[in-house]
């Protein structure tokens, strides 16, 4: 790392402050935080609430599949019912009429 401070450099501006990320400023003995590839909270919030919404999302297109998944299955069991119902009369002798 590469230290610099006020009395090595005989101009001060704020370029010293900003380095690129691998370098560390030194400020009256202090060391800088210098920014690096972190997340802040409002970052992390942010991703949360999009998440969110994904999933909420995601839960609405699965109830509405799932609702759709059992009008299929009552369709197919009432054409199946009708089905039996016509073999029944067809074979016995009990006016379906």
């Amino acid at each position: 790392m590469r230290r610099t401070s006020i009395a090595q450099s005989s101009k001060f501006d704020a370029s010293v402050v900003s380095r690129r990320r691998s370098e560390v400023a030194w400020i009256g003995g202090k060391r800088l935080a210098t920014q690096e590839s972190a997340f802040n909270l409002v970052e992390l919030l942010v991703v949360l609430i999009v998440i969110g919404v994904l999933v909420g999302l995601l839960l609405l297109v699965v109830s509405k599949a799932k609702e759709a998944g059992r009008a299929t299955a009552c369709l197919s069991n009432r054409g199946r019912f009708g089905i039996a119902l016509q073999l029944t009369c067809r074979t016995t002798t009990i006016a379906c009429r």
